[in-house]
């Protein structure tokens, strides 16, 4: 292959390579990059999505997508998932066509993985959770489409939303005490990590507290008004069958005569009106725990992905500086598009994928860098952990919420004299947050 061949290459990938001994750092928009879009990146390179998108035809309930997105997009690129099929089998809201390079943005903080995310809110008409999909008495795009009457949260198939209408008791000051919705039972799913389903969960009690403020209700600073116990210990999901869960290896099977799986659910409740940031950092160490166990227990299959995920390659030092090549995820993301390129066509993969990063770089001092370790590692680690994230690795980007997304940086604010006594005020107020 010629050196412009192998520029040409380059130039195709997704992520382009970064300049100098760095080819894997992150650059631009890429620095930005959360779960839900590396877990794209990877989605769609699957061979499995790519056919059954091309399966599913576009269709009139296209149109209704168009409100969650923040611009408009091709009705041929984003398909309503009608039966279920693309939550199910790959964790995605709604078909998306495999060529777009990154999501398109949705509004309210939505998410194109929410279903790797929903947990399950109190519905009296619900009688089981599977592998069917769920379907509310009313279409989930209507303002009262939650069958509870003082449901405060709507859900959508990118995550929850404030309900446009709510039959609201006369008496302000009795809404709370009468009806109680500040304390939210919501059941969880312990077979993964909590992170994703956390994310939903404070989306929710965020909700409910705006509404319930907007109404009178008074916040508190209790720090210990959260529960987190099994699901046979709550009445509110007693009528619900779980015949499902993301992290078992029998969920789509239910191989047990009543497909109960009820053991690896428990229910969470969190008091909307209180400190929400030291409630949700108290209940995440406990689903943790209850996954682990679970893990432990052989019951549920753990991630294959390494633990802790890395953040960058393996770091050499040569001459006392450090050095690691870049970015882990953009590494694998690299070579599982040109694995994909050459492994069908061509042998000597591993040269051909090393000779594309390498292209316009020196050699020079070349022995004992990350770069001879990375090369020595691509068949036997890198080239397998790129397509196990392909094939379905990128759920658990999702469950662990990694990376975390990098916050772009404020200007700091300036100083100023603060009387002691308000400072003393200050170090008093309770968590409002």
């Amino acid at each position: 292959m010629t050196e412009s061949s192998l520029n040409q290459i380059a130039q195709e990938l997704t992520l382009p390579l970064s300049p100098g001994n760095k080819p894997f750092a992150l650059e631009g928009r890429e620095e930005h990059l959360g779960p839900d879009d590396w877990a794209w990146l990877f989605l769609r390179l699957n061979t499995e999505y790519r056919k059954a998108f091309e399966e599913h035809t576009s269709n009139p309930e296209d149109q209704r997508l168009a409100s969650h997105l923040v611009n408009a997009i091709d009705n041929q690129s984003v398909r309503y998932d009608l039966d279920g099929s693309c939550s199910h089998r790959f964790g995605l809201s709604a078909w998306l066509n495999p060529e777009l390079p990154f999501l398109p943005a949705l509004k309210n903080g939505g998410s194109w993985f929410f279903p790797l995310k929903r947990p399950i809110l109190e519905d009296p008409l619900r009688t089981e959770v599977s592998t069917k999909p769920y379907i509310h008495s009313k279409h989930p795009f209507s303002d009262d489409a939650d069958a509870h009457p003082y449901a405060l949260v709507n859900e959508t198939p990118f995550g929850f939303r404030a309900r446009g209408k709510v039959e609201y008791p006369r008496a302000r000051d009795s809404f709370v005490e009468a009806y109680e919705k500040n304390v939210l039972p919501i059941a969880v799913d312990c077979s993964i990590p909590p992170n994703g389903q956390m994310s939903a969960i404070r989306q929710i009690a965020e909700i409910t507290r705006k509404h319930l403020r907007k109404h009178g209700a008074k916040t508190h600073d209790k720090k210990d008004c959260y529960q987190v116990v099994d699901i046979h210990a709550c009445d509110t999901f007693s009528a619900i069958k779980f015949k499902t869960s993301a992290g078992n290896p029998h969920s789509t099977t239910e191989f047990n005569a009543s497909g109960d799986l009820s053991g690896l659910w428990c229910v969470v409740s969190i008091d909307a009106l209180g400190p929400l940031t030291s409630q949700t950092n108290a209940i995440r160490p406990l689903l943790k725990k209850r996954y682990i166990d679970n893990v432990n227990a052989g019951i549920v299959t753990p991630s294959t992905l390494p633990e802790p995920f890395p953040t960058h390659l393996p770091t050499c030092t040569v001459d006392g500086i450090p050095s690691n090549g870049g970015n882990y995820l953009k590494a694998l993301l690299i070579i599982a598009e040109l694995n994909e390129k050459f492994s069908k066509t061509e042998e000597f993969v591993e040269t051909k994928i090393i000779k594309v990063i390498n292209a316009g770089r020196s050699n020079k001092g070349y022995a004992n860098t990350w770069r001879a370790t990375f090369e020595n590692n691509i068949q036997e680690k890198y080239i397998d952990l790129a397509q196990q994230l392909i094939n379905g690795g990128y759920k658990w980007l999702v469950h662990t919420q990694k990376p975390q997304i990098k916050q772009e940086r404020r200007p700091a604010l300036k100083t100023r004299f603060i009387p002691n006594s308000i400072k003393n005020r200050m170090r008093t107020r309770p968590e409002w947050d």
